[in-house]
């Protein structure tokens, strides 16, 4: 039984997820049957626990194949953190480029069917004495599960994207869209245990070994136990017996009266005898 329950241990699959992302997980999870449950880590942040260290495989491949954990994108008050007293045009660009292209990235996350989402904006040099003529360009890069049809709503991405940027054209908007193949995701119900009756109860197929491992060690100790409780019960009462019954009492001889005057009788018939002679 220590065996059967030694990969029953409790595992912490992910750390530091919002809880959104987490929640998220948790739902995913328990459609594949996977037992889960999430605790409160630092900062307002939240850990996803698996109840069974034996799925932890499992697991990982689900979330890789359905792009989690997900990037998490700095915000622009993260990007912007005054860490000086002045800073330089160029730092301040630089931030607010990465800034920008972290919202817009995480907009198009959003979108059913992305797995990752990454957001290259260039932005043209403010420079009046410059005649070169620059404009603003973006470059977005896409990996998106296969079968969500991202190829038909590739316009309204790039439409999205200008839109967010000030001065960038919709033609100055490039997209690359990556699909997973089915070889990196291939999730299907064949490729996890599907849910069996056991004693009334629905659980998994590997869960159902173990329960049943679990049931019949337990019934094997149940009937030991038994089987010990009614050696010891008549054991008992024999040994009981054994203390309550009385001894029976010593075999004493017991002389008659007359059977000691015959005795004396005997002894003075010689001395008669021996007189008349």
């Amino acid at each position: 039984m220590v065996l059967v329950l030694a990969g029953c241990g409790k595992v912490d699959l992910l750390s530091n997820l919002p809880e959104e992302e987490a929640n998220e997980i948790v739902s995913l999870m328990q459609q594949h049957h996977i037992p889960i449950a999430k605790k409160p880590g630092l900062e307002l942040t939240w850990t996803i626990v698996l109840k069974n260290s034996d799925d932890f495989a499992k697991a990982e491949k689900i979330l890789k194949a359905s792009g989690y954990p997900k990037v998490q994108y700095n915000t622009i008050g993260q990007v912007f953190q005054k860490s000086g007293l002045v800073s330089s045009p160029l730092e301040e660009k630089a931030r607010f480029m990465y800034a920008l292209s972290e919202s817009i990235a995480s907009t198009l996350n959003k979108i059913p069917g992305v797995l990752t989402s990454r957001v290259h904006i260039v932005l043209p040099e403010n420079d009046p004495y410059s005649d070169a003529d620059t404009e603003a360009s973006a470059a977005i890069f896409l990996t998106y599960r296969v079968g969500s049809n991202l190829d038909e709503s590739v316009r309204e991405i790039k439409y999205l994207v200008a839109n967010s940027v000030q001065g960038l054209d919709y033609d100055r908007v490039s997209i690359a869209l990556f699909p997973v193949t089915s070889e990196e995701s291939a999730i299907t119900n064949n490729n996890f245990d599907t849910n069996v009756s056991v004693l009334g109860l629905q659980m998994a197929s590997d869960a159902a070994t173990k329960f049943l491992a679990i049931v019949v060690v337990l019934g094997v100790l149940l009937l030991c136990s038994m089987g010990a409780a009614i050696f010891f019960f008549f054991e008992f009462r024999k040994s009981k017996r054994r203390t309550t019954t009385p001894k029976p009492a010593q075999n004493t001889p017991i002389v008659v009266q007359d059977d000691i005057q015959n005795v004396s009788d005997l002894d003075e018939e010689p001395d008669n005898a021996s007189r008349e002679k």
